[in-house]
C-alpha cells in the first residue's frame, strides 16, 4: 500500500523539485526522507531493493511523465521469465530459422508484457541468446544451470561507451539529432535509449543520435526518438520552456523549426514531429504549421498553444522581425487545432 499511496499523493500534490531533469537524489534527499516517513513507516511495507532510490525512480516519473508508472504483480513476473523460455525451445530441438520464428511469436504475445520491458525485439532476442548460451555452458559441464555460474562472462562489465565504428552507424542512420534535427556535426552525440544507468547495452536499436542539448535535457530519461508515436496515455502537462532563438537567430525559419521541434518532440516524449511548415515570406510566413505524426493527438497541445505563440511573437519583435499570426497543429487522423494572435 505504501507504493500506491506515494503514487496518489504525488498524482494528486505534484512537487516539481524533481521535474529537472539533472537532479541527483542528494539534492532532494530531505523530501525523499518525508516521503519514506509517510509511507513507509514500516520495514515489511517494502523489501529487495533500495526504498530511498526506488522513490526517487518514482517520484521522477510522476512529475515528468504526469501519470503512475506501471507495475506488474509477483505472477506477472513468472510468467516472464526468460530462463523457461529458452529452456522451453530448447528441448525442442529446433532449426535456426525455426528458433527465431517461435521467440518472435513469444515477444509478440498479446498476453505478455515483453514489449514493455524490452525496447525492441532486438534486445529481446539478445537477452534470450544468453540464457540460452548459460544453459549450455552448464550443460557442457554437467552443471545444473541455478547452480551454475561463469566468472569469465558473468562478471565482466559491459564496455562503458559503443565502439567508434557503432556510433559511426548511429549517426549515418539517423542522419542528425531525432529529437530537434539539428545536423552539426560539432554537436552530435550518441545517447543511450535506455540509459546505462538503468541496464541499456551497446546494441544498434538502444542508441540514437541527438545533439548535445537534446541529450543533456534528455538525461537518464528512457525516451526513444526512433519511436514516431508517444507511449503516453494521457497529456503530460506543461511542454519544457526551452531558450528560444534571439538576436539574428530569431530571424532564422531553421532556428525556429529546430526549437519546435525540441519542444513538441519533448512534450510527447517521442519523435512526435514529422514537419514544420515556417516560410520566409507569404502565408508560411504568418502561419506557422506544425505536422505531428499520426496517433499523437494535437488536442494534447491546445491548452499550451497561446502562451508558445505569445513567447514566439515576443522573442521575434524583442529582435526586431515580424511575428506569425498563428500556429496551426496538424495530424493525419485528428482535426488541426489553431491558436491566433489576438
Amino acid at each position: 500500500m505504501g507504493y500506491c499511496d506515494k503514487i496518489k499523493e504525488l498524482l494528486t500534490n505534484p512537487n516539481t523539485s524533481f521535474y529537472d531533469e539533472g537532479v541527483p537524489l542528494q539534492d532532494v534527499s530531505s523530501i525523499i526522507s518525508e516521503l519514506q516517513r509517510c509511507f513507509f513507516s514500516s520495514s515489511e511495507e517494502h523489501f529487495g531493493s533500495n526504498l530511498s532510490q526506488d522513490i526517487f525512480s518514482i517520484a521522477r516519473h510522476v512529475a515528468q511523465i504526469g501519470a503512475a508508472p506501471k507495475f506488474f504483480d509477483f505472477i506477472e513476473r513468472e510468467r516472464h521469465n526468460l530462463d523457461d523460455v529458452a529452456e522451453e525451445l530448447m528441448a525442442k530441438n529446433l532449426s535456426r530459422e525455426q528458433e527465431d520464428d517461435a521467440v518472435r511469436q513469444e515477444f509478440n504475445r498479446s498476453d505478455r508484457y515483453w514489449q514493455v520491458l524490452y525496447i525492441s525485439y532486438e534486445l529481446f532476442k539478445s537477452q534470450y541468446n544468453a540464457c540460452v548460451e548459460f544453459r549450455l555452458h552448464a550443460r557442457r559441464h554437467g552443471i545444473a544451470p541455478e547452480n551454475h555460474r561463469i566468472k569469465s562472462i558473468i562478471n565482466s562489465p559491459p564496455p562503458l561507451e559503443p565502439s567508434d565504428e557503432l556510433k559511426q552507424q548511429v549517426k549515418d542512420r539517423d542522419r542528425g539529432c531525432l529529437c530537434c534535427g539539428g545536423t552539426s556535426s560539432r554537436s552530435l552525440e550518441v545517447d543511450h535509449i535506455v540509459p546505462k544507468y538503468f541496464g541499456g547495452i551497446n546494441i544498434l536499436d538502444n542508441l540514437q543520435t541527438l545533439c548535445s542539448k537534446c541529450n543533456q535535457v534528455k538525461g537518464t530519461n528512457h525516451i526513444n526518438f526512433r519511436d514516431c508515436q508517444s507511449d503516453l496515455t494521457m497529456p503530460p502537462g506543461t511542454p519544457l520552456e526551452f531558450e528560444m532563438p534571439g538576436g539574428a537567430k530569431a530571424g532564422d525559419p531553421e532556428a525556429w523549426e529546430q526549437f519546435l521541434r525540441r519542444t513538441i518532440n519533448f512534450f510527447y516524449r517521442c519523435g512526435a514531429v514529422h514537419s514544420i511548415t515556417i516560410g520566409k515570406r507569404g502565408e508560411s510566413f504568418y502561419n506557422w504549421q506544425i505536422h505531428l505524426n499520426a496517433g499523437n493527438d494535437p488536442r494534447w497541445l491546445e491548452p499550451n498553444l497561446k502562451e508558445l505563440l505569445d513567447r514566439i511573437i515576443w522573442a521575434k519583435e524583442t529582435a526586431g522581425y515580424s511575428a506569425p499570426n498563428s500556429l496551426i497543429v496538424h495530424t493525419p487522423d485528428i482535426p488541426e487545432v489553431r491558436c491566433n494572435k489576438k
